[in-house]
């Protein structure tokens, strides 16, 4: 089963313990499973968290989004460094996002508002977004 369902879709070590548990097996076996499934290399917590933050980069998320989904996961904290160091400057994103949304009018207060709280919830900083507005010509209004 352990085979099965790893060969369909890449999971953390704890999600796949969580499976198994799910599945009535022992704290033995899953143990016995886990030790089994990344000798194989089907169970690898750093190729996943590489694999989780491309996924979501490629769709156009921030930092915060991409800890976010490690966290979720069970991916380990050692293993999130180096997966986040593909994580590149945000800009050209954000830059994207923002042309997208605009086509190229200027926004009012409201619609920079809502280009803004959007971007945060990509998992944007506000600094990055910002500075994205700023870019596009669109100061941002005082808090």
């Amino acid at each position: 089963k352990a085979i099965g369902l790893l060969a369909r879709k890449p999971h953390s070590r704890r999600e796949l313990e969580r499976k198994l548990k799910e599945w009535d097996a022992t704290e033995e076996e899953i143990e016995a499973i886990c030790i089994r499934m990344e000798e194989l290399s089907y169970l690898n917590d750093a190729r996943y968290a590489q694999v989780i933050v491309r996924h979501y980069l490629a769709k156009g998320y921030g930092g915060r989004k991409l800890t976010q989904e490690l966290y979720l996961r069970g991916i380990p904290r050692e293993y999130w460094q180096e997966a986040m160091e593909q994580e590149d400057d945000n800009s050209a994103t954000i830059d994207a996002f923002i042309q997208r949304k605009l086509r190229g009018e200027v926004p009012d207060d409201k619609e920079k508002k809502r280009i803004s709280d959007a971007l945060l919830r990509r998992g944007f900083s506000w600094g990055e977004v910002r500075e994205g507005l700023n870019r596009y010509g669109a100061e941002l209004f005082e808090d």
